[in-house]
């Protein structure tokens, strides 16, 4: 699997992820997810796509960053 189609998938997947549990009233920190996924998804580029310590944020999205340290929903972001 190429890099491109892994950031998309596990994006996806962690966006789907955020939106049933808010749905579902089981969510406590939206950012909290967000930060353990990019987590997760920087490790990941570090080991397997061979990315250096310095360039594996490149694999999370600019919005799960930004978002939360503005207090807003990545849900919100997507629905405008």
């Amino acid at each position: 699997m190429k890099k491109s189609e892994f950031k998309k998938k596990v994006t996806q997947r962690v966006e789907r992820l955020i939106k049933v549990r808010t749905k579902n009233g089981a969510i406590e920190s939206e950012a909290d997810v967000i930060a353990g996924a990019a987590a997760v998804m920087c490790f990941v580029n570090e080991v397997f796509f061979e990315s250096s310590y310095d360039d594996s944020m490149d694999m999370v999205p600019p919005l799960w960053v930004f978002s939360p340290m503005c207090g807003r929903s990545i849900l919100e972001e997507h629905d405008k």
